[in-house]
């Protein structure tokens, strides 16, 4: 085993391959000049990489590891040496947790992180939509609301109301978390919004208050679209109000030619409307696992 390079990248993309798993956990990792903040090492047999590991600080002391071993050459001890060398490379580097995703149907996979200490957080499934398949869209809204697209609506005012719209989501779902819940910088979150589509984004609101979200952000192949957060403030859910929102996105890639929509959430609310309008999984779900050390 030897510290990977960018001559490297090559046979790592064909490891990756024949591993196989859809998720794009780690994916940026793989490529690049060495940085301090990452280690990346190799196996190789021959010419060719039959195995890869790496590690990378995702935020402050939380870091995370991404590991690949060609089908041909697992249950031989090579998975577990990769592990041990990423793990001297985290105590070197003073991790104090890490974190790794796994599609839930390498069901090997799972249990050699697991006897590793690594344990579940949640579980996101994958589902995408069949834009050709949509019917005519509702357009009907709760009374009292109107949505309009962001573009529109966007300034700083908005901005800063659905940041702490989004803010209390995220910090309400059940989900455990490695470190403790921190809200995101204006000027990050803003940054982070300019990546939703302004026309195929849409804001609730009520009485001119912000009170709802979703949007639509580029997806993985052309023609299709990433569902891009959705949130309702707590005082106006079960109103109908995300299901309104989540309508305007359907009507937006239906009347614009797109193929299809894709989404990911490990929210359980969440998971039941992607199903009531339509959404299928197309993959198996991608598992959140971590340790702390």
């Amino acid at each position: 085993m030897r510290p990977a390079t960018e001559r490297d990248e090559g046979g790592i993309a064909a490891l990756a391959t024949a591993a196989g798993g859809v998720g794009a956990w780690g994916r940026e990792q793989r490529v690049g000049p060495e940085h301090p903040d990452r280690r990346r090492h190799v196996e190789l047999e021959g010419d060719r990489v039959v195995g890869y590991g790496a590690i990378w600080r995702r935020k402050d002391t939380i870091f995370g590891l991404d590991a690949l071993v060609h089908p041909d050459l697992r249950k031989r001890g090579l998975g577990r040496r990769i592990i041990d060398r990423l793990f001297e490379d985290l105590a070197e580097l003073g991790a104090t947790a890490v974190e790794a995703r796994i599609d839930a149907d390498h069901t090997a996979a799972l249990t050699f992180m697991v006897r590793r200490g690594f344990t579940e957080l949640n579980r996101l499934e994958r589902v995408r939509l069949d834009v050709a398949a949509i019917a005519d869209v509702p357009e009907t809204v709760p009374p009292g609301i109107d949505i309009v697209p962001l573009g529109e609506a966007r300034d700083p005012e908005t901005e800063a109301a659905l940041r702490a719209i989004l803010t209390a989501a995220f910090r309400e779902r059940p989900i455990r978390h490695l470190e403790p819940f921190t809200e995101t910088p204006m000027e990050r979150f803003a940054a982070e919004l300019d990546e939703a589509l302004p026309d195929g984004s849409f804001i609730a609101r009520e009485a001119g208050k912000v009170i709802g979200f979703t949007g639509l952000s580029a997806g993985p192949e052309p023609g299709t679209l990433n569902a891009f957060l959705t949130a309702t403030a707590r005082e106006h859910r079960h109103r109908g109000i995300a299901t309104a929102l989540m309508n305007r996105t359907l009507a937006y890639a239906k009347q614009n030619g797109y193929r299809a929509i894709y989404s990911s959430s490990p929210n359980r609310a969440m998971q039941d409307l992607n199903e009531m309008l339509g959404f299928k999984r197309f993959a198996a779900a991608e598992i959140r696992v971590a340790r702390r050390l």
